[in-house]
């Protein structure tokens, strides 16, 4: 339906498409024993108010999966800065599971592309 809807109403043809629910990535995130990030004072006072959880600001910490998708969420710091973070954040897993064996790591693969939809093949 959004799909039709922004064809319709922009004139812009869309050939394909993919949405992602970030809610389950908490598991994916918690799957992996979390992720080491560093995150600013700034912006761990805005989730710890908006999201009511607490966020390591000491250096690089150790994320839970509810710090990370809190953090995925935070949108009020532009887009291109956030952006930039949830490309880091996802680099964060895949650096953390480089030393999985090969089916840890597929299990992982398999939660994060979960809550993926898309009208893609293969």
């Amino acid at each position: 339906m959004l799909k039709r809807t922004i064809e319709i109403n922009f004139k812009i043809r869309i050939d394909h498409y993919m949405t992602f629910n970030i809610e389950p990535l908490a598991k994916a995130f918690d799957g992996v024993g979390g992720v080491t990030y560093s995150v600013s004072q700034e912006l761990a006072d805005m989730i710890n108010k908006d999201f009511n959880v607490v966020v390591p600001t000491m250096g690089s910490a150790k994320l839970t999966g509810q710090h990370v998708v809190s953090l995925l969420r935070e949108k009020r710091d532009g887009t291109a800065v956030r952006s930039k973070r949830q490309a880091d954040l996802l680099a964060a897993v895949i650096n953390e599971i480089k030393g999985y064996s090969i089916m840890d790591g597929l299990d992982i693969v398999k939660v994060l592309a979960e809550p993926c939809r898309t009208d893609l093949r293969g």
